[in-house]
Parts: C-alpha cells; structure tokens; sequence
C-alpha cells in the first residue's frame, strides 16, 4: 500500500470516527466533499476531522506537518474540498519534510 492510499485510509477513519460520535451515517469516497454543499461535515466537523488527521499522520509518519496553514488557505484550489485532495496534500507536505 502507498503513503497516499494510507493517508486516505486515515482520512477515513478519521471522518468515521467523528460521523459515529454524531450519529451521522455515510459513505465515504475519494471525491466525497469536506467543505460546502454534499458535504456530511459541518464547519466544526471539519476543524475536529482535520485536527485530528493532522495529529494522526504526524505520529504514524514521525513528521510535524501543520495542515492549516496560511498556505493551505490561500491556494487557488482547497486542499479541502474532498478526501483526495487532502490525502494528497498532506502527502506533498510529508514529501516536502522528508526531501
């Protein structure tokens, strides 16, 4: 298995777990969205899934990267509009530290 495909496995886990504190039942997809309409999050649920991703994949991966940042807000296009595109932001930031 990839780094990417473990971090979309922890992405998941991590929106699992949060939809099971709050009753909430889905099913999670690469292109499901975290922000916005579709989305199963509300703006707390993302800031509680995103956190603990973040804490997550540090430890898992030995890195201290912060997902976000002023960087990550200011791109053209969110790296949290769905699971892929946080999965594969956070494995560009875990390259960026290692290289």
């Amino acid at each position: 298995m990839s780094r990417r495909d473990d971090l979309k496995t922890l992405l998941n886990d991590c929106i699992a777990d949060h939809v099971r504190e709050t009753n909430t039942e889905i099913h999670v997809e690469d292109e499901t969205p975290l922000m916005g309409s579709g989305s199963p999050l509300n703006s707390i649920g993302l800031v509680i899934v995103v956190t603990n991703f973040e804490s997550q994949l540090n430890e898992k991966f030995g890195a201290q990267v912060i997902l976000a940042s002023e960087q990550a807000m200011s791109m053209k296009r969110s790296p949290f509009r769905s699971v892929e595109a946080l999965s594969d932001y956070a494995d560009q930031l875990l390259a960026a530290e290692s290289s």
